[in-house]
């Protein structure tokens, strides 16, 4: 083999691992927002300027539109505000280019730590492969693609980007310590989501495992004492205590992870930590939004098999530790079991996400491929071969289900609809997925993808809130009242409760109920956007135009440039205005924010059909325009209604 080649070998393998990720994840980036991106993105107010960047720092609330989900992530707050504003609005492109690029910067540095792990363990040339293998793994593995496509959890991307950094940085510029650099990326990733708390517990299992030096004796096979490699990692503790404390501050105290008792919920993590490690080597059932639910005692099968699992993993890792040439082993599942620890510890809203893979996974990665060398050192050419073209067929595979599960998460009908079918027994699967029907006109699907959620949780307020819609929509009126009712009775303080009871009256022309209705959803203090274009909604329906310029005002001040409020300040001002006037408006000067109008005014003629063709083209023009689908579905209803009706 010519020198030549020897020196080039290793850029161009790693350009090319990096252009196959690219390509693999090229049909992401016109991906939609989804789940809790309607709260924290899409409806947010806050990220629509820059101006608001010192708020993010300082004020939780930035976060997210409902209370009880305002964690506080300023980083992951700040870059969303900044997408918003390269991007000229919600153009979902650019928030996945932003957060691909910095996947693309972490998949980097985990060749550099990796390298690095292995040429401490055993120095050898061919060492880069490795690393490059273990990065290709991580890189190409369809879990990761939960967290890429998902805008809002780029926190947890960050996370793992930081404490990668963080590592990396520490063992491979040990001059840079003493300045304490190498806390930097660490402290970025806590900014960005609580978890990246654990970079300090990685850290230590880095220096015990690779960073203890000889003993001051000199004596051979003596080491540093674990006292003194403690010491060493006292910045790092600091800095992780000194955050949690500050974090603690900086959290409201509206913030609920979790409804219930947390015992539950622990004891159901070994078992969670199971099935992430087995999505590891056949990511075949991953959902966006899975069906598993908390264990209410230890002793049944799964439970077992999570304890049982827990021990097996602790026991591998002290064992790995104790022979240098396994202590890569050991690294790699320690990353693993400390990735895992503060979403198992600290109780949240589900017991399981697929998303929460994507740091823990960086660690099996590296003991995966360093196990794989471990146990092949010893045998044939041919047995290596064997394994070369298995690997090969691994990550072909893993492309290609990265690729598929881009595809998955294309719209809210393409993602809720892989949730039904993988967690069947999640009613919130079913609901999302009578949305994202509905949006589309499929009125009668969306009732009975309703109905199956009720099926799996009869006592939910904001399910009952969307029956009672659908039900009107198809002219179930004594229904749909029913289930209103029963939505304020479950939740009289949930503003979701009052807000779908209000669109259905006003759909029935019982405006003055509706407004009346719209204000006590307001007085709950959370959704307060959507709580006002309800408002604003039955004014204009009522042509009570003085009244909508005041409740347009207080959500301009409330959300500066929020478009649902200029559209009805159009309105306002210009109460006679005919759709063909705005029609030309909107063709000669195509935006967003024309067509949203057109789209309100066609609706309050009456004329659903050219609403909904309007509502299209707010979409085309701002894809994840949370106001354009919300015309989009009223519309659909209003249709409908209509349709029945006239039978």
């Amino acid at each position: 083999m010519s020198s030549h080649w020897v020196r080039i070998q290793r850029p161009l393998f790693c350009a090319a691992l990096l252009a196959i990720v690219i390509a693999v994840y090229s049909n992401h980036f016109g991906n939609g927002f989804h789940f809790d991106d309607w709260h924290t993105v899409q409806y947010n107010p806050a990220i629509r300027t820059l101006s608001n960047f010192w708020r993010f720092f300082s004020d939780a609330a930035t976060f997210s539109i409902v209370p009880a989900n305002q964690s506080w992530r300023p980083l992951v707050t700040t870059s969303l505000a900044l997408d918003y504003v390269l991007g000229g609005g919600l153009k979902p492109f650019w928030f996945h280019i932003s957060t691909f690029l910095w996947f693309l910067v972490q998949l980097v540095l985990i060749y550099g730590l990796a390298l690095h792990i292995f040429e401490r363990t055993r120095p050898d040339p061919n060492n880069w492969r490795l690393a490059w293998l273990a990065t290709a793994l991580y890189g190409l593995h369809p879990a990761c693609a939960e967290t890429v496509n998902y805008i809002v959890q780029r926190g947890d991307l960050y996370v793992a980007l930081g404490i990668v950094a963080c590592v990396a940085t520490y063992a491979r510029a040990p001059r840079l310590r003493r300045y304490g650099l190498y806390l930097a990326p660490a402290l970025a990733g806590m900014l960005a989501k609580p978890p990246g708390l654990i970079f300090a517990p990685i850290l230590v299992a880095y220096i015990l495992l690779f960073d203890r030096r000889q003993a001051k004796s000199g004596l051979p096979g003596r080491r540093e004492p674990l006292a003194s490699c403690a010491i060493r990692a006292i910045p790092a503790t600091v800095l992780a205590l000194v955050f949690v404390t500050l974090e603690e501050v900086m959290t409201p105290a509206s913030f609920v992870p979790y409804h219930g008792p947390a015992l539950p919920y622990l004891i159901t993590q070994p078992y969670v930590a199971l099935r992430y490690f087995r999505s590891f080597f056949l990511p075949l059932h991953l959902s966006a939004d899975t069906d598993l639910r908390a264990f209410d005692t230890p002793w049944n099968g799964p439970a077992l098999a999570g304890f049982a699992f827990l021990a097996l993993l602790i026991v591998a890792i002290v064992f790995a530790a104790r022979t240098r040439e396994w202590r890569p082993v050991a690294f790699g599942l320690s990353w693993f079991v400390l990735g895992l620890i503060p979403t198992s510890m600290y109780p949240l809203a589900d017991v399981e996400n697929d998303h929460r893979m994507f740091l823990p996974f960086v660690g099996l990665s590296i003991a995966v491929v360093w196990t794989a060398v471990l146990l092949l050192r010893r045998t044939g050419h041919w047995t290596r071969l064997s394994a070369a073209a298995v690997t090969v067929a691994i990550l072909a595979a893993f492309a290609w289900g990265t690729f598929l599960r881009n595809e998955v998460w294309r719209t809210d009908e393409t993602l809720w609809a892989d949730v039904t079918r993988k967690s069947p027994n999640n009613p919130r699967g079913f609901m999302g997925y009578g949305a994202a029907l509905l949006a589309r006109g499929e009125v009668d699907l969306a009732y009975r993808s309703y109905q199956r959620a009720a099926m799996l949780k009869p006592d939910d307020a904001r399910l009952e809130s969307s029956l009672g819609t659908v039900a009107g929509a198809l002219c179930r009126d004594t229904e749909a009242a029913s289930h209103f009712q029963r939505a304020i009775e479950l939740a009289p303080h949930d503003a979701w409760s009052y807000i779908g009871y209000g669109r259905w009256l006003s759909a029935r022309g019982d405006t003055a109920l509706a407004l009346q209705v719209y204000r006590n959803a307001y007085e709950q203090n959370a959704f307060t956007l959507l709580s006002s274009y309800g408002m604003m909604d039955a004014l204009a329906r009522q042509s009570e135009w003085e009244g909508l310029r005041g409740v347009v005002n207080d959500l301009l001040n409330l959300a500066p440039g929020d478009s649902m409020a200029l559209a009805y300040s159009h309105l306002a001002a210009n109460p006679a205005v005919e759709p063909s006037e705005t029609e030309r408006r909107a063709s000669s000067q195509p935006s967003p924010q024309n067509y949203l109008v057109l789209s309100l005014i066609y609706d309050r003629a009456g004329l659903y059909e050219e609403s909904i063709r309007a509502a299209k083209k707010v979409l085309e023009l701002e894809p994840g325009s949370p106001w354009g689908r919300s015309q989009l579905v009223d519309a659909w209803s209003a249709l409908s209604r209509k349709a029945c009706l006239n039978r």
